[in-house]
């Protein structure tokens, strides 16, 4: 992910992805919360590419 991306899309949504960690334990649940915050944030941003996300 480049620098440009985090600070202007994922960086004014860093509250959410706190949120996240607070309540996910073990690390393998926040990865997977965090991946599709970012996803659902890219995807709000008028990116049109499907991006389809599984937890396994």
């Amino acid at each position: 992910m480049s620098s440009v991306f985090y600070t202007i899309y994922i960086l004014p949504y860093a509250g959410i992805i706190k949120i996240c960690r607070t309540y996910t334990n073990p690390q393998e649940y926040f990865v997977d919360y965090d991946q599709e915050v970012v996803i659902q944030i890219w995807a709000l941003h008028g990116n049109t590419v499907y991006l389809e996300t599984t937890i396994i």
